[in-house]
This record gives structure tokens, sequence and C-alpha cells, in this order.
């Protein structure tokens, strides 16, 4: 539906004559657009969104749903119920679908229903699954899959859909399950050992306890690992996800400022020997969020201060040889340090970081009077200064 238009003009030579320029003008509509600039685009779109610009004319409709149905929500007793029906709607657009996303725990279907082997193997270009359970990642050992890239498992509590459908009949008010065991979700790199193309994991509230010896895989394929609120016991080290330590390239952990393993010996442990086997590291975040879904009034929150050596390695190419990004996100930090850390720098050390990201971070010394967020702010000028001359980008608050 491209739209063009002839323009012409008319301009006189010295002499007198008249050339006449033919200027074609083409203008383009956005269904015109190549699909890799309309995936860049719709990454900043809803499903929602979407669907409604399709909704222009079948022209629209026509193109978009490669759009429309490459990523799929769904619940359990959807999933299932589809798979049987006559007109199936997941192979009718099998070749379509990118991604699955469960979104109600489930665990009669994750323990007896084989969701892969016989669901979501029947989808060619599926390449990230998106499971909502409540359970620990057992389960998932007996399932294989030779092309899924990107694996998430997370906890809604507040999604049980398909359970309560088999445990009530119709038009009966259902009550509540419990959200979940106090027990922890427990997580071991062994479970996914089946999953030969797993290049992405992401983990929500799973807590980690195998020893190294204890791992009967040679898991060494993970680029990048995403943990939220994820705990661990000793003897099991965070390292343990890039055992030959040179795989994992993107480290970005997660935990909102009312998770008391923020204070605890483990996780202190892992800030002092960050270096630690994530030699391969090119983009590494450490995030301490607020909990939204939490009520302000009765959630606690604790002020964790970054170690003072965190600078001197993050900067230095003998710890991270190829770090390029660097994200603190929600923590304390001496600023003084972060400054004398710098002037300190052996430019034949630095490594090849591009950009620092310290939004939303506090200094330790600001007891929040005027005096002292103006000192904060001269720190951060020379910190910026500093960095300049190492054509290092330094985003703050």
């Amino acid at each position: 539906m491209s739209k063009r238009s002839l323009i012409q003009d008319h301009d006189e030579d010295q002499d007198g004559t008249t050339n006449i320029n033919k200027r074609i003008k083409i203008t383009y509509e956005l269904v015109d657009l190549p699909v890799d600039i309309l995936h860049s685009i719709f990454s900043y779109l809803t499903s929602e969104d979407i669907a409604n610009v399709s909704m222009i004319d079948s022209y629209y409709r026509q193109n978009f749903i490669l759009f429309l149905f490459n990523r799929i929500k769904t619940t359990w007793h959807n999933l299932l119920a589809e798979f049987e029906s006559k007109a199936n709607f997941f192979l009718r657009y099998k070749y379509l679908i990118e991604q699955v996303r469960i979104i109600d725990c489930y665990s009669y279907g994750e323990w007896h229903i084989n969701i892969f082997d016989n669901y979501l193997n029947l989808l060619p270009n599926l390449t990230r699954v998106i499971i909502n359970s409540n359970n620990s990642s057992n389960w998932i050992k007996y399932r294989q899959n030779e092309k899924i890239h990107q694996l998430t498992l997370y906890l809604d509590k507040d999604h049980f859909e398909t359970q309560h459908l088999q445990n009530q009949p119709r038009n009966v008010s259902v009550k509540p399950l419990a959200s979940h065991s106090i027990q922890p979700r427990i997580f071991h790199i062994d479970h996914i050992k089946d999953f030969p193309c797993l290049r992405k994991l992401n983990l929500d509230n799973y807590h980690f306890n195998w020893e190294v010896n204890e791992s009967s895989s040679s898991f060494y394929h993970l680029v990048e690992l995403n943990l939220t609120n994820c705990t661990w016991e000793y003897p099991f080290k965070l390292s343990q996800f890039n055992m030959d330590r040179s795989t994992l390239a993107i480290l970005n952990i997660k935990y909102f400022s009312n998770n008391s393993f923020i204070l605890s010996e483990r996780f202190n442990e892992f800030l002092l020997n960050l270096e630690e086997n994530f030699q391969s590291l090119a983009n590494l975040q450490l995030t301490i969020d607020q909990d939204n879904s939490i009520n302000p009034t009765q959630s606690i929150s604790w002020e964790r201060r970054l170690p003072s050596n965190i600078f001197d390695k993050i900067l230095n190419k003998s710890y991270f040889p190829y770090l390029k990004h660097v994200k603190l996100f929600g923590w304390y930090i001496n600023l003084s340090n972060v400054k004398n850390s710098l002037r300190k720098l052996d430019v034949k050390e630095l490594n090849h970081i591009e950009v620092i990201n310290l939004k939303r971070v506090n200094n330790i010394n600001n007891n929040n009077s005027n005096d002292n967020d103006d000192q904060d702010l001269a720190i951060l000028h020379d910190i910026l200064d500093e960095l300049m001359t190492y054509s290092i980008k330094l985003i703050t608050n």
C-alpha cells in the first residue's frame, strides 16, 4: 500500500530553455516497513496495541498476523483443551508461535502431563517458554526439548485457574488456594540438562543448594542468567552456573528491598568474590528494588552497602576482561571511595567498559541534608570527569 506521487520542477537554464526535473516522492505506510524494523517498533507495544493496529483493514490484518501470534499467553486448561479440539489454534499457527507463557500454577500438569513432548515440541519455531510454577524444578528433569533457547520459571501466587476448574464444579464459589508452601522452591542445574540449546535462564524465587561434585551434567552453555529474589546456602556458590568460566556473558541479579538475603553472609561472600568464575561477563546488573505489591507501611527495608572495593574490580581487566556495561541500582555506595578508585586507576589495567549506571544509588555519608546533597553532586561531577577521560559513560540519578 505504498503511495507514489510524481512532482515536476520547472527550472529555467541561463539560455532561457525550460528544464523539467521529475522527482518521484515515495511514502510508506507502517505495514510496508521491513519486518526487522517492525519487530523493533512492536517491541515497545503491547499485544493489545498490535491487535488494534491490525484492525485497520484486511491488508494490515494479513500482514500483522506474524506479530499477533508470535507470543501466546494461556492457562494449562486452555492449552490442553486447544490441542484436543478440532480447530486447533496452536497447530493452525504453529509456524508463527515463538513464545508460550503458561500463566497459572498447576502441579498435576507439571508432573503428570508431558507438556513438552506432547504439545510444545509440535511448535517448530518455539524458542521461549515461560511457566508459572509453584513447585521446585524437579519435574523438569523428566522433560526435554532441543529447540528452546530461553526458559523462565517464575511464581505468581494469584493464578490457579486450572486447579480451580479441576477441584470445583461450575457455578460454585471457589476459595483461594494456599499461595505457596513455606518450603523453598529448589532449583538444580541438572534439571535442565536435556535442554541442550538453552542459552537464557530466568529464575524467580528459587533456592540453590547443590554441590559442585553433585552435578552429573556438564551444562556449560548458558549465556544469560537472570535471578530475582533467589537464595542459596553452603556449599553452593553462584559461580557454579558458569563452571567453565567462558560462556556466561550477562548476569542480572535483583532483590526487593524487603528480602533479608541481601544481608546474609552468603550474599556478602558473593559480592566480595564477585570475580570468581565470572571473568566472561560483558554485562553485570545488581539491583535492589522496592516491591510495589507490599504496603509501604508494612514492609521492611534494609540499607545494603556495596563493598568499597567493587569498583576496583569492575574496572580492572585482570578481573573482568570483557565487561562493558555495569548497572548498580538501589545501593548505598561510598562515592568518595569510587572517586579515589578512579584516580588510582592505571589506564593499562582498564577493561573495555563503556557504561556505568548508578541510578537510584545513595551516598553512605549522606544524611539527607542540603549540604550533603550538594557535596554528593560535586563528587558525582568529579567521578564523571574521571570517567570521561577513559571514554566511559556514566548514568546517574
